[in-house]
């Protein structure tokens, strides 16, 4: 009885040991992560960013990050102090829910232009003292095809309908195709409205290692582990605000890009060949 005794105790001691090993280094929050499905999830697609980053880093490293669009007055990189959050806002993927749904309110403000400009970040060395500064990064993206189309929907059927009387495959050619730069570096698309520039022309993948990645499949469940990890209540918890999404966005992209050719098609696809790869989005329909 004794030696199966010894056994068993030499035998918990060989399978614990290692493991004991693994963690002895860990912080309490990493220990509590180490089998949690979304911190798995976010390591996933962090270290996607990551391989673009590094084979394409030519292409997609910024010497300096573009922290403000002159010729949109608009900032799409904010931080704020109170929370030390920094969060990178793609327009078409999830920023009128979670500025006007959450962080206007959280800040006090009503008018979205000027708590844009409030906390916008100023200069480079600002934006690495927060980095430095352990601030909490947040960046939420979608399918790119759905986030145009997306995007087109709201131009051609929103308050402005710019775009009410283009066919989707010229809306392509005429607001994108006709306007990739020629000569200068590809991640500014200066001339490209913002509804539709590739995501690292905003947030700069390459320099910056955001916290958490978000998608829109996933949206609720990142931003309450948000929410979470900055100590806030989730008061709009499910939601939504200004979003064509779900299903039924998912029918339209593929009814829309349907009737588009195959050369503009290929040409579409390499003007978001980046998001695709970072995101590990399919591009096939």
């Amino acid at each position: 009885m004794n030696q199966i005794l010894v056994k068993i105790v030499l035998l918990t001691i060989i399978i614990m040991f290692p493991l004991w090993y693994c963690f002895k280094d860990m912080t309490i929050f990493s220990k509590m992560n180490f089998f949690d499905q979304w911190q798995q999830e976010q390591e996933k697609r962090k270290n996607s960013i990551e391989k673009v980053c590094e084979k394409h880093n030519p292409e997609l490293l910024y010497e300096k990050v573009p922290l403000f669009d002159f010729d949109y007055n608009w900032n799409y990189i904010t931080f704020f102090p109170q929370y030390n959050f920094l969060y990178c806002g793609v327009p078409k993927a999830g920023t009128t829910t979670w500025i006007e749904g959450t962080l206007m309110k959280l800040t006090n403000h009503t008018e979205r232009l000027k708590f844009i400009h409030t906390y916008k970040v100023k200069d480079e060395d600002t934006l690495r003292r927060i980095i430095d500064g352990g601030a909490v990064s947040f960046v939420n993206v979608r399918h790119p095809f759905e986030r145009l189309i997306s995007a087109y929907l709201h131009f051609r059927t929103g308050r402005e309908k710019k775009e009410e009387n283009k066919s989707f495959e010229q809306f392509i050619v005429e607001d994108i195709l006709e306007k990739l730069p020629k000569g200068q570096k590809t991640g500014t698309y200066r001339k490209i409205n913002p509804h539709w520039r590739p995501y690292n022309s905003f947030c700069a993948f390459c320099n910056i290692k955001y916290d958490i990645v978000s998608k829109t499949e996933t949206f609720e469940e990142d931003k309450q582990r948000a929410m979470d990890i900055l100590g806030l209540e989730n008061k709009q918890k499910g939601k939504r605000l200004n979003i064509h999404g779900g299903s039924d966005i998912k029918n339209k992209t593929r009814q829309f890009f349907k009737d588009v050719s195959e050369e503009h098609l290929r040409a579409i696809v390499d003007f978001y060949k980046y998001d695709f790869l970072m995101f590990d989005y399919d591009s096939s329909l």
